[in-house]
C-alpha cells in the first residue's frame, strides 16, 4: 500500500464517519459538508467540523425549544430562531479549554456564514461572537538529556534485572526507530505511520513522504535515524509478520497491521512516563524540538518552515517568531548534538 493509498483509505474512513454523523443532524447540514468538500478541505478538517456540529445539534435536541421536535427533520429556518445569547449559552455549557472554545466558535461562525450567504437564513448571530484571544503557549521542547532518558527507557526492561518480555523484545528496535525518526526529522505522526519501506532511501538518507495537503516531499535524516531504522528493519520488522494489507508498511504493530497515529501517541506517553520526564510529552513536542533545533542551528525561519512542511512561513513565524536570515542555508539535517547530552 503506497502512502497515497494509505491516505486515500484514511480519508475514506473519515468521510464515512462524517456521513454517520450527518444522519443524526438536520438534513440541510449536508449542504454545508458538500461545500467544505468543494473547498478541498481535508477529510480530517471536515470530520472536525462535523463533530462540532453534531455536538451543537445534540445540545439543541435536548433544549426546551426543540426537545419535542425531531431535530433531523428541522428545516434551515430553525437557525433563525436562535440568537447570540443562545449560541453563547451553548458554548458556555461545554467544558472547553481556550483552544476548544475557539474552535467551536469558529465552526459556528463558518456554518452560519454559509447559510447567510446562500440566503437561506435572515440572521447571522454567530457573527456577533467577539474575536477569541488564545493565550500564546511557550514552545515546549525536550533537552538532549531528556531525549537520552527517553531512548534509555526504550532500551531497558520494564522490570529491573529481568529480561524483556516477548512483546517488548519484538518491538524494542521498532519503538526506538520511531522515536528517533520523529525527533530527527520533525515529521508528523500521520506522515510517519503512512511510510512504506520503499519510502526510505538509505543511500541519500531521506524519507519520501506525502505532506498534509498531498504535496510530496523529501526529508533528510542523520546517522542516528539511519542506524535505528536499519536495526529495526533487519531485526524485528519481519518478525512482526505484517498482514496482507500491511506488507508494504514500514512500521508494523504487534497485531501485524500498520501502526496507527493513536498507537504511536500511546507509545510516546508510555516511554515518557517511564523516563520520568517532568513534561507533558507528545509526538508534537518532538516536532517542536526539531523545529527549535533547526532554528538554533541556522537562524533561518524559512528553512524551519520547509523542514516542518508548513504551507506558509506565517505558520512557522507564529511559533518561532524571530527575525530570520534567508541566505544562511538552503538545506540542513539536524546535527547529532540533538542526541548528545549537554549541560
Amino acid at each position: 500500500m503506497s502512502q497515497r493509498t494509505y491516505r486515500t483509505e484514511r480519508d475514506r474512513k473519515n468521510l464515512e464517519y462524517v456521513e454517520l454523523l450527518i444522519k443524526d443532524m438536520p438534513y440541510f447540514v449536508k449542504d454545508y459538508i458538500v461545500a467544505l468538500k468543494e473547498e478541498n478541505k481535508s477529510s480530517a478538517t471536515i470530520l472536525s467540523y462535523a463533530r462540532d456540529l453534531h455536538t451543537f445539534f445534540d445540545y439543541l435536541a435536548n433544549s426546551a425549544g426543540f426537545s419535542k421536535a425531531d431535530i433531523r427533520k428541522c428545516s434551515v429556518d430553525m437557525l433563525d430562531l436562535l440568537n447570540i445569547k443562545d449560541l453563547r449559552e451553548f458554548v458556555a455549557s461545554r467544558d472547553y479549554n481556550p483552544n476548544g472554545r475557539a474552535r467551536m466558535i469558529s465552526t459556528l461562525k463558518g456554518f452560519y456564514k454559509f447559510y447567510a450567504e446562500t440566503g437561506d437564513i435572515k440572521t447571522n448571530p454567530a457573527s456577533l461572537f467577539k474575536k477569541t484571544s488564545i493565550p500564546k503557549k511557550e514552545i515546549t521542547t525536550l533537552t538532549p538529556k531528556e531525549i537520552s532518558q527517553l531512548i534509555e527507557a526504550v532500551e531497558t526492561p520494564d522490570t529491573p534485572g529481568k529480561p524483556l518480555n516477548k512483546r517488548r523484545a519484538l518491538t524494542q528496535s521498532r519503538d526506538k526507530a520511531i522515536l528517533l525518526t520523529l525527533l530527527g526529522t520533525g515529521i508528523r505522526v500521520s506522515e510517519l505511520v503512512g511510510l512504506d519501506k520503499d519510502d526510505v532511501d538509505m543511500v541519500d538518507m531521506c524519507l519520501h513522504i506525502v505532506r498534509k495537503g498531498g504535496n510530496e516531499d523529501r526529508v533528510f535524516f542523520g546517522k542516528e535515524v539511519k542506524e535505528a531504522i536499519e536495526s529495526y528493519w533487519e531485526d524485528d520488522r519481519d518478525s512482526l509478520e505484517p498482514d496482507e494489507a500491511s506488507t508494504d508498511a514500514l512500521f508494523i504493530s504487534y497485531n501485524h497491521s500498520r501502526l496507527t497515529v493513536r498507537s504511536v501517541e500511546e507509545m510516546v506517553k508510555k516511554y515518557s512516563k517511564k523516563a520520568c520526564i517532568g513534561k507533558h510529552v507528545t509526538p508534537h513536542k518532538f516536532r517542536s524540538t526539531y523545529g527549535t533545533h533547526v532554528y538554533e542551528e541556522t537562524g533561518d525561519i524559512y528553512l524551519v518552515a520547509s523542514a516542518l512542511g508548513h504551507s506558509s512561513v506565517e505558520t512557522t513565524q507564529k511559533r518561532y517568531a524571530r527575525q530570520s536570515d534567508k541566505n544562511k542555508m538552503k538545506a540542513a539535517v539536524v546535527s547529532s548534538s540533538l542526541f548528545s547530552e549537554s549541560d
